[in-house]
């Protein structure tokens, strides 16, 4: 997965560099896979091809540990997920579909120094 100034691409599309990678993504073959961007967080959430939901920094492009979304695992790729500020919260949280279950993850930094 990558990042690029639209502005930058040309006929080519292959000849564009990307603004940022994110390395730890894993998708080899869905195009239907559960993916969204909170700017208010400067987070990616996407969904992996193995059935897991990684978090990503929109600065560095590197993985976000996040122990609860991180133990979320089904049986096939994720396809529904999305971030939403809900009525009374200051911040996004996350909304991932697992089957017939729906899943909140709400967020916020624990020290100054932690990148989000």
């Amino acid at each position: 997965m990558a990042l690029y100034d639209v502005r930058f691409l040309t006929r080519n599309p292959r000849g564009a560099r990307p603004l940022l990678k994110f390395q730890d993504h894993r998708n080899e073959a869905h195009f239907h896979i559960g993916w969204d961007v909170s700017p208010d967080l400067n987070v990616v959430a996407a969904a992996q091809d193995n059935g897991t939901v990684k978090l990503f920094s929109l600065r560095s492009g590197r993985q976000l540990r996040c122990p609860t979304v991180d133990s979320t695992h089904v049986d096939s790729p994720i396809k529904a997920l999305m971030f939403q500020r809900m009525p009374r919260e200051r911040l996004p949280s996350l909304f991932v579909g697992e089957g017939p279950s729906l899943r909140k993850f709400s967020f916020g930094a624990m020290e100054w120094e932690d990148e989000a």
